[in-house]
């Protein structure tokens, strides 16, 4: 298992590549934590992207349990890529992904 360093340099290094190859959205699998209650993992990596959108770094994420047509952030990502709605994880509240708009 991951520690919380290690997972967020695999994140940003996953994010960096996203760029990289002008890819326009990535999902990130960070796992709900072993004790089922939420890690701390997916928590740093939230803290993180708050601050991306916030310096405009990139434009909206939504967290997997609100990957839903009622979530606003969902709302703005299918506006801008509608074909998201044909992911596996779309709707089915999966708490261990995060899907970001680049």
């Amino acid at each position: 298992m991951p520690t919380v360093d290690t997972a967020m340099k695999y994140a940003e290094q996953a994010f960096s590549r996203a760029k990289a190859y002008g890819y326009p959205m990535i999902k990130l699998i960070h796992g709900y934590g072993s004790s089922g209650s939420g890690g701390k993992i997916k928590t740093a990596v939230h803290r993180e992207l708050s601050k991306y959108k916030n310096a405009g770094k990139i434009c909206e994420f939504v967290a997997g349990e609100n990957f839903t047509l009622f979530d606003p952030a969902t709302q703005r990502i299918i506006a801008a890529y509608p074909d998201i709605t044909r992911d596996g994880d779309y709707l089915k509240a999966n708490q261990g992904i995060t899907v970001i708009l680049i």
